[in-house]
């Protein structure tokens, strides 16, 4: 893979797949991750095995080939992308705002509040981050994303995120 070839690839990211992510990431954001998460000589060296892998087939020298693209080795790289992203200020907002908050929203509708009493979204948002504060959230993230990635690597046969919430009783 040519620099030139590589960069083009990263710059055909389609906006599509920008717009579709859960967290609001701009199109260099994820070029960055992405280069870091597949860095050229990584995608040159798969590129070499997927052609060892073709060329016999294609010769006829054999009636089959198989790819294999082992993404596990890049795992712990990945993982460690996504805590530096997750713990940025701006996604602590957007996970307070677009997740946090919702849930609360709906629950307090479901809720039997006394007559007349009601909440404007920034005042739930404000409630959520003064009850679970940046500093809160950011120490969390390693954890949460950790267990995540257990999971996906088979380390660990189930997936269970808890949330400590006992040291922020208090607040709440």
């Amino acid at each position: 893979v040519t620099p030139r070839l590589y960069d083009f690839a990263l710059d055909s990211i389609p906006d599509e797949m920008v717009s579709g992510l859960p967290l609001p990431l701009s199109k260099g954001e994820i070029k960055a991750m992405l280069r870091v998460v597949l860095p050229p000589e990584w995608v040159r060296k798969q590129l070499d095995n997927a052609i060892d892998e073709v060329l016999p087939y294609f010769t006829k020298e054999k009636e089959h080939f198989l790819l294999r693209i082992n993404l596990l080795e890049r795992l712990e790289t990945l993982k460690s992308v996504l805590i530096d992203i997750l713990r940025k200020p701006e996604a602590y907002d957007y996970i307070c705002r677009e997740v946090v908050a919702q849930l609360v929203k709906q629950n307090l509708q479901q809720a039997q509040l006394p007559a007349g009493l009601t909440l404007t979204d920034a005042e739930i948002l404000s409630v959520v981050k003064q009850v679970l504060p940046l500093e809160w959230y950011r120490a969390l993230v390693p954890e949460m994303v950790g267990a995540v990635f257990s999971y996906l690597s088979g380390a660990r046969q189930d997936l269970e995120l808890l949330l400590p919430l006992a040291n922020r009783k208090s607040a709440i």
